[in-house]
């Protein structure tokens, strides 16, 4: 739960400045000009306009799914884990394929189980920067 508590302060501004930038796309398409000509540009300008908050948007709906998320991610990776570690073997014995699969369940299982709050957390953060502006102001 710790895990998925702080790298939501890492994960979300990397995710923020993502959405930000898949929104103009679709704004482009619609005519609208850009407001960002890159990813550092992107963080530049929220920074300008709203300080280091501004790189926090939606937070709290990033640590709904992340908290989860990880414990699941890592719950699913052990529990496969042993169930490939042949007994009395250590789970250091394990061929690389086993470990790829354990990862990949553990990962099937993240987004499979969380999804809903990934779509949550992304309509977020692709809403206005402003404030005042936002269709979604709290999760």
């Amino acid at each position: 739960m710790i895990t998925g508590f702080a790298v939501s302060f890492i994960e979300g501004p990397i995710d923020l400045f993502k959405s930000k930038m898949q929104v103009q796309v679709i704004r482009a398409a619609q005519g609208h000009p850009p407001a960002y000509r890159n990813v550092f540009h992107c963080g530049y300008t929220i920074t300008k306009q709203y300080g280091l908050r501004g790189f926090y948007q939606a937070l709290g709906a990033t640590m709904l799914r992340n908290v989860p998320a990880n414990s699941i991610f890592f719950g699913f990776y052990e529990i496969s884990r042993n169930f490939w570690t042949p007994e009395g073997g250590s789970v250091s014995d394990l061929s690389s394929g086993a470990l790829l699969f354990s990862g990949a369940w553990g990962g099937f299982f993240y987004w499979f189980l969380t999804y809903p709050t990934d779509v949550i957390k992304s309509s977020m953060q692709a809403d206005d920067t402003a404030k005042a502006n936002r269709k979604y102001k709290s999760i």
